[in-house]
């Protein structure tokens, strides 16, 4: 009699988001053959809102979709699908990278809308990894959303942002022009040329080239003249927690600012990454606090925004964009994902797209942004929404605002019935808050550490202590000067040697989240309480 694989499923629900809704269900292992070790993985995965068009910009969105697995109880690991014998569902396209650490699916056709792909099946080879036909498999199926940015030839810097604008010399604010993935060399000159104009905040957390330096950018750095998919929103606090209850108590502590460690008597509900007992800068990640949690427990984390010790309800934040993290702990999760940061002229790219820069713009293309103080119904809940939204003006979540702290992911797309970028805050390509709300860590080129990057992706497994571990990634080895070039000895990302940001935040004045503003692409925060996670993947 054949041993089946006893299946355990769990269904993971990432991304929740109102007004998308992306969904895996559905989740069985079937078809196992014994002889080759290989079984098939089956699920349905719907969103709405999904588009896809051969008009400007002549892209679409799809759904980043990675397994975990755990064997007989022991600790998670990433599943390799294979990259052959897959089946695909009507009116839609499946695309396996080469490393086949997840998979792209999305519409086949032009269109816009809801779309539910049901049959999904992948190939796992189960027994390359040694686990015996009769094993008891849990699996966990993760899936983000993402956005398609077109393959072409961009533009860098507006002219105006200074300081710390990229513009063709001294005296020229022409924008730089990305023609190629090629090696690039800056100039000193006054003009046509690539002139370096640095950010500017220099110091003990700044540190890089100066504006003027002559350096070479190396045509291993991405710089977002190849297609890639950029994860439409930023990360939630309920995908941050997904990810955390994947990890041993070792890898938790790490990725967390509190310490996990036991109470003298039952406490409830404390707040992980604010190391508080209340929710801080509308961070509502907690865990429970009790005598009985020792120093080998694997905690269970949950959000409780109204902090009442009752995980997960309605109104616990669990979509608002995750903030207080640093840039270690995005490193891990991307490494985690498999996937990667983006380079600020990825970012740029993402934002403007094929237009020429505008003064002054944001990531919806214009130099206006809303000043007004907005009011809210829903806080906290998956239809948190914004009553006052303005329609003649770009909206985000700046200073200006009056508003401090992260409001949910795609909430000015949920607040208005005029679904325009300007209204809406949505880049060319309709990747949202790329302007406001959290910082965006984008490796920097500005300094020796930022340029090593190569765009590697994650493979989905981390280093023991919890750290991601990819060559040539900002921080790798510890580096925390930036003037020391990453070598290829890997170790764990615990530094961060050129890492910055871009994009402005809550937290800042809406100047700072102009799409060319390089106030800090070289900067370290030691305070985290504004950057927030979004990564990105080379299109297969």
């Amino acid at each position: 009699m054949k041993n089946l694989i006893a299946i355990l499923v769990f269904v993971l629900l990432l991304n929740t988001i109102n007004g998308n809704n992306i969904l895996v269900s559905n989740v069985s292992l079937t078809e196992q053959d014994e002889q080759t070790q290989t079984c098939k993985i089956k699920f349905d995965v719907s969103w709405d809102n999904s588009w896809r068009t051969t008009s400007t910009p002549g892209n679409w969105d799809a759904a980043w979709i990675f397994i975990k697995a755990r064997i007989n109880g022991g600790a998670w690991q990433h599943v390799t699908i294979e990259n052959t014998g897959y089946t695909t569902p009507n009116d839609a396209i499946i695309t396996i990278p080469a490393d086949s650490k997840g998979l792209f699916i999305y519409r086949a056709s032009n269109g816009n809308g809801s779309v539910n792909y049901t049959d999904c099946k992948f190939i796992w080879n189960y027994g390359v990894v040694n686990i015996p036909n009769d094993a008891s498999i849990e699996l966990k199926v993760f899936a983000i959303e993402m956005v398609y940015i077109t393959q072409g030839a961009f533009k860098v810097g507006d002219g105006s942002s200074n300081p710390g604008v990229l513009k063709q010399g001294s005296a020229d604010n022409d924008p730089w022009e990305i023609n190629s993935e090629n090696s690039l060399t800056t100039t000193n000159t006054s003009d046509n040329g690539y002139y370096y104009n640095s950010d500017g905040l220099t110091g003990m957390y700044g540190v890089g080239n100066i504006s003027g330096d002559i350096f070479t950018i190396p045509a291993t750095f991405p710089k977002g003249y190849n297609a890639f998919y950029c994860m439409k929103y930023e990360l939630s606090q309920q995908q941050y927690v997904d990810f955390l209850n994947t990890l041993d108590r070792t890898q938790q502590q790490n990725m967390v600012n509190a310490q996990l460690s036991n109470s003298n008597t039952p406490y409830g509900s404390y707040f992980a990454l604010s190391d508080d007992p209340l929710p801080q800068y509308r961070n509502s990640i907690a865990y429970y606090k009790n005598v009985d949690i020792g120093p080998n427990t694997i905690i269970n984390f949950y959000c409780d925004m109204n902090d009442n010790n009752i995980p997960n309800e309605a109104s616990d934040g669990q979509n608002i964009a995750c903030n207080l993290i640093r840039w270690q702990h995005m490193a891990a999760y991307l490494d985690w994902s498999a996937l990667r940061p983006m380079t600020e002229l990825e970012y740029e790219k993402a934002c403007r797209g094929f237009n020429n820069p505008v003064n002054g713009e944001y990531a919806w293309g214009g130099s206006f942004a809303a000043t007004l103080t907005y009011l809210f119904n829903n806080m906290n809940t998956d239809n948190e929404i914004i009553t006052n939204v303005s329609t003649d003006l770009g909206n985000m979540n700046a200073s200006n605002n009056q508003y401090y702290g992260p409001l949910r992911c795609g909430i000015f797309a949920a607040s208005t019935a005029i679904p325009n970028r300007m209204v809406t805050g949505a880049s060319y390509f309709g990747v949202m808050e790329m302007s406001g709300n959290m910082l965006e860590q984008c490796v920097s080129v500005g300094n020796i550490a930022g340029r090593s990057y190569q765009g590697q992706h994650g493979d989905g497994v981390l280093h023991y202590l919890g750290y991601g571990n990819v060559d040539f990634w900002p921080g790798i080895n510890g580096n925390t000067n930036n003037n020391i070039a990453n070598t290829a000895v890997v170790s764990d990302i615990s530094g961060w040697a050129g890492i910055g940001s871009k994009g402005g935040s809550y937290y800042n004045p809406s100047s700072s989240s102009i799409v060319s503003n390089r106030n800090f692409t070289n900067f370290h925060f030691a305070d985290n309480e504004n950057l927030g996670i979004r990564g990105i993947r080379t299109a297969p």
